[in-house]
């Protein structure tokens, strides 16, 4: 299962429409390198660390208590091939009842919450039933 993720990150990075502006968030999508992170993604201050779940390098940014006002409390990155193949972003404020808004073309789901924003790829094994479940519902081309 593994390297047909790899496959479609590949396709990403080789330029594939499905790139559009529907799946960007604060400034990052998937498809790229740590590197293209590190210069896209500015949070603010807060602490880094990673480690490897599953096997596949994780990066996960949580602001500094004292620089809670910003709109960013917590970020995660995941990594399969070195390029990003998974975006969890949670924003500060409260937890609306709203459902989500569930955005999907071929290759990769947005889900847009009130205080959470994810970009998954769609055949992703590890977030297959999350991705399963937002699909079932309503779901908005990009």
């Amino acid at each position: 299962m593994r390297p047909r993720i790899v496959g479609l990150v590949a396709l990403l990075v080789a330029g594939c429409t499905d790139r559009g502006d529907a799946f960007v968030v604060e400034g990052v999508t998937l498809g790229i390198s740590a590197a293209e992170l590190r210069g896209r993604f500015d949070p603010g201050p807060g602490v880094w660390t990673s480690r490897t779940e599953h096997g596949m390098p994780i990066l996960e940014w949580v602001a500094d208590p004292a620089a809670r006002s910003r709109r960013l409390t917590r970020a995660r990155f995941e990594f399969h091939g070195a390029l990003v193949s998974g975006i969890d972003l949670v924003r500060a404020g409260d937890a609306g009842a709203a459902p989500p808004r569930v955005t999907a073309s071929e290759l990769m789901v947005r889900v847009e919450e009130s205080t959470r924003d994810r970009v998954y790829l769609r055949n992703c094994p590890d977030h297959a039933e999350e991705i399963a479940h937002w699909l079932a519902g309503p779901v908005a081309a990009p």
